[in-house]
């Protein structure tokens, strides 16, 4: 109970720390009057103004491109939605929503923001323009843009505020702050940087690299492999096809329905591993790991918390579990050696045709053996 009781309260201490760094890192003063998450991050009268109409809007469509090989979005704030086109040409339209402190302000502000195409060879850029300093007057700004690519066209977005891309085919590199970033039906590799945010992705068809910073991850259904970076917050894998790769640090992450290898390092938190058709490695430093419906091998290492590991299947393992200081539970006839604070358990389940490792430096763990029957 110690144990746990000093997990929890270190864990929180240094999530509060990351968490902290994320708030003081952000944009500049400029680009903090846009509504990057329609009032989510907003407190106080921000947030409810937000909810009342904007002094002044204007709406604009910009010319296609025609055939593009790629498309950059660059340094865009605001809401940003990007779907497939139904013909070879890129489109975009896009809204400006000004608060200000009365209609002419907020007219001659929104006229000086605007999106536009910057074509090159192969593509585009989309930019938004907007003024260098502020008028006297502007309390609030939303910039919302519609975007629609062909097929096979390669983007690159760099976004502050909410995105949601839905049904591209091609390869997207999204480095995203803020909001909330919603990633559905996508056929190409996605690469995704993103802070203090909130991401959900589902039916990826391809490998997928992950760089986040606090916030949540979601996925779900990901024909193709996982790797990256998860710190502070919470990361959600289900129904991965390709290996998983992830370090996780300062949070919770949760690795199930994995039909290949899961290889996790972790810093501070807990990690929870569930049917996984392929073998498992996890080197974690502080925390919790779960991995249940084991059926392959694994090789785990804590240095100061609890493992707990639960077989599955009809195959079998090499089995030895060591705590340094500690100590090692089983269900299982394994054979149990005391050395002063160290346990050691060993033996073979079943045919012993995988490897199980377990080493806790400072702690406790668990193994139960599969199902009766």
């Amino acid at each position: 109970m110690q144990t746990r009781r000093t997990l929890i309260i270190a864990f929180y201490l240094v999530s509060l720390a990351a968490v902290l760094d994320a708030l003081f890192g952000g944009p500049g003063a400029f680009g903090s009057i846009f509504d990057q998450t329609v009032g989510q991050f907003d407190p106080g009268s921000r947030a409810r103004e937000i909810q009342s109409p904007p002094s002044f809007e204007r709406s604009e469509s910009l010319d296609s491109v025609p055939n593009p090989q790629w498309i950059a979005v660059e340094s865009m704030h605001g809401n940003l939605r990007v779907t497939r086109a139904a013909d070879d040409e890129a489109m975009a339209e896009y809204s400006v929503k000004v608060w200000g402190s009365n209609t002419e302000v907020a007219e001659n502000f929104a006229e000086r923001v605007r999106v536009a195409w910057h074509k090159e060879d192969g593509g585009a850029r989309l930019r938004l323009e907007q003024p260098e300093t502020l008028p006297a007057g502007i309390r609030h700004v939303r910039v919302d843009v519609q975007l629609e690519l062909p097929r096979d066209v390669d983007a690159t977005i760099s976004h502050f505020g909410n995105v949601e891309a839905t049904d591209i085919e091609g390869s997207l590199s999204l480095n995203h702050t803020a909001g909330e970033a919603s990633l559905r039906g996508l056929r190409g590799p996605v690469a995704i940087t993103s802070r203090f945010s909130s991401v959900q992705a589902s039916d990826i068809y391809g490998d997928v690299s992950l760089e986040h910073v606090g916030g949540e991850v979601s996925m779900e259904s990901v024909h193709g492999a996982v790797m990256g970076t998860k710190r502070a917050g919470e990361i959600t894998l289900v129904a991965v096809d390709g290996p998983v790769e992830m370090e996780v640090s300062q949070g919770a992450g949760t690795f199930r329905s994995v039909h290949d290898d899961v290889r996790l390092t972790g810093g501070f938190g807990s990690l929870r591993i569930d049917d996984v058709d392929g073998n498992v490695s996890v080197d974690a430093q502080m925390g919790e790991v779960s991995v249940q419906g084991l059926r392959q091998g694994a090789k785990i290492t804590m240095q100061f918390g609890e493992v707990s590991v639960g077989l599955a299947g009809p195959g079998g393992w090499n089995v030895n579990a060591i705590a340094e200081r500690g100590e090692v539970e089983s269900n299982l006839n394994l054979e149990r050696r005391r050395n002063g604070s160290r346990t050691e358990l060993t033996g073979v389940v079943g045919d012993g045709n995988h490897e199980l490792s377990l080493e806790v430096n400072q702690g406790a763990a668990r193994i139960i053996g599969p199902p009766a029957g």
